[in-house]
């Protein structure tokens, strides 16, 4: 990361944010002979879950403050991953069954902790990448990887 603090916030400056962020990114020796890139996209917090899902482009993920828990998914297992299906789970304050209807880009199946009985393709999955990132760390992922 840059040795210069920044010292801005994201809703007054956030295109000089973006610029100097997008300074410090290392691209993979080949990713310019193939793609270039697109947009970032700042996400904050404390906590953030997702449901499973591939983008059409190509990802980098990175750590600004705290820790990013990561699994991926190859697009070659997209079969098993069972994308555009239905899923439900317990609302706890709801007290309630909930069903939703997933994208046709997302997945049922919770890369941390896969339901093999709920979800038994996933069992065929034998690549789940899993990786911590820690401040200043980035992962690539690839087009049409689940994440």
């Amino acid at each position: 990361m840059s040795s210069h603090p920044v010292g801005m916030t994201m809703r007054h400056s956030a295109k000089n944010l973006e610029d100097k962020l997008k300074q410090d990114i290392i691209y993979p020796p080949y990713y310019h002979d193939y793609a270039e890139f697109e947009r970032l996209e700042v996400t904050q917090g404390q906590f953030f879950a997702d449901r499973a899902h591939y983008e059409k482009t190509d990802q980098i993920m990175c750590a600004v403050d705290g820790e990013i828990s990561l699994a991926m998914v190859p697009h070659v297992y997209r079969q098993e991953m069972m994308p555009t299906s239905e899923t439900s789970y317990y609302h706890e304050s709801l007290d309630y069954d909930m069903s939703v209807t997933l994208d046709v880009n997302e997945s049922p199946i919770n890369l941390f902790k896969p339901d093999f009985d709920k979800y038994p393709s996933g069992y065929f999955i034998k690549h789940f990448y899993r990786d911590v990132l820690q401040p200043g760390d980035c992962m690539y992922i690839p087009a049409f990887y689940f994440y």
